[in-house]
């Protein structure tokens, strides 16, 4: 009778694994939806934009750690300045990246506009995490001189996407600079 805690093992065991991986896939949703996401995020859309950016002889700028035209404000992650041979040299696009689940349109345009007004930029490129972005909202769209974009950065088939809305983003600052 002594090989009964052995059957009674594999069983504890069964039980175990599932409350684990449970556990970590709990602490992987939170966070990302912390703001540790956020910058993680963040720092995801300038590593899929920079060398996009770089190819097309634009100069791509970090800057969402340094208050920009307004006073303590720092609205705008990146900021994209067309390059030298561009026909609008010298136009600057300001990127914004958030995965927070606290948007909707509206707050995602006005939140642009601040982005444009504190970076003297005149388009916002504002990319929304895919997970968080808000409900029924395009995965690519213009409006004004702002173009908002669905990124996933776990799935790479919407990178296309996200090369796309910045291709549309050059357009408006070229068209706005002409």
């Amino acid at each position: 009778h002594h090989d009964e805690p052995q059957a009674e093992r594999p069983h504890e065991f069964e039980t175990r694994v599932p409350a684990l991986l449970e556990r970590v896939a709990v602490r992987r949703d939170e966070t990302r939806r912390s703001t540790l996401h956020g910058n993680e995020f963040e720092a995801r859309v300038g590593q899929q934009l920079e060398p996009l950016c770089q190819a097309a002889g634009d100069v791509f700028d970090a800057v969402g750690s340094l208050a920009g035209v307004i006073p303590r404000c720092k609205t705008g992650d990146f900021v994209v300045t067309l390059g030298p041979d561009s026909a609008g040299a010298g136009a600057a696009i300001v990127v914004e990246a958030k995965a927070s689940g606290a948007y909707t349109l509206k707050s995602t345009l006005e939140e642009a506009d601040s982005a444009r007004r504190n970076r003297a930029a005149s388009v916002c490129l504002f990319v929304h995490a895919a997970r968080t972005a808000p409900a029924g909202l395009a995965e690519l769209a213009r409006y004004g001189n702002d173009v908002v974009v669905l990124w996933d950065d776990d799935d790479p088939a919407t990178d296309v996407r996200l090369r796309a809305a910045l291709l549309v983003a050059k357009a408006l600052a070229l068209r706005g600079a002409e």
